[in-house]
């Protein structure tokens, strides 16, 4: 039996490249969302500049603690998830102990603490509502994301 070049490149077209090529123009796209709703969102709340950097965003010495403790908690519960569900029985996974759901679980929970501690020790109570504003836009993308790649990987 003999395969010809022409179904063995119309194979790699529809499995290999146009996924790739899909999730590249999709990750430009949320980042080109990611940015527009930050320049959008820092003028509507009159926010001239962003009062942290990325990996030095504690308020004080009570929210690093809090913020350290959180991500330790989370390192352990992705290391238990991973003894769980690939070494114990790679048949079952528990979902809630996948690392990508860890990961966005952790997430959720330092803004939400970012927002709180911003609420009550920044005087300009905007930043506190930028910080929960990007995280539900980050959910929002996350769900969308999610649902349409769903959606074109049923279809191929």
């Amino acid at each position: 039996m003999r395969i010809d070049n022409k179904g063995v490149s119309t194979i790699f077209l529809n499995i290999v490249l146009l996924p790739i090529i899909f999730l590249v123009v999709m990750l430009i796209l949320i980042i080109l969302l990611w940015y527009m709703f930050h320049k959008l969102l820092t003028k509507w709340l009159n926010i001239e500049k962003d009062i942290r950097s990325y990996g030095d965003d504690h308020l004080n010495e009570r929210h690093k603690k809090v913020d350290w403790t959180i991500r330790i908690i989370t390192f352990m519960l992705i290391f238990l998830g991973y003894i769980l569900n690939y070494e114990i029985d790679p048949r079952h996974n528990y979902w809630f102990l996948e690392p990508v759901f860890l990961f966005f679980i952790y997430i959720i929970f330092s803004s939400i603490l970012q927002s709180r501690l911003e609420w009550k020790y920044i005087e300009n109570k905007n930043y506190a509502l930028f910080t929960i504003l990007q995280l539900l836009f980050m959910l929002l993308l996350l769900a969308l994301g999610t649902t349409f790649l769903h959606f074109i990987f049923e279809i191929i």
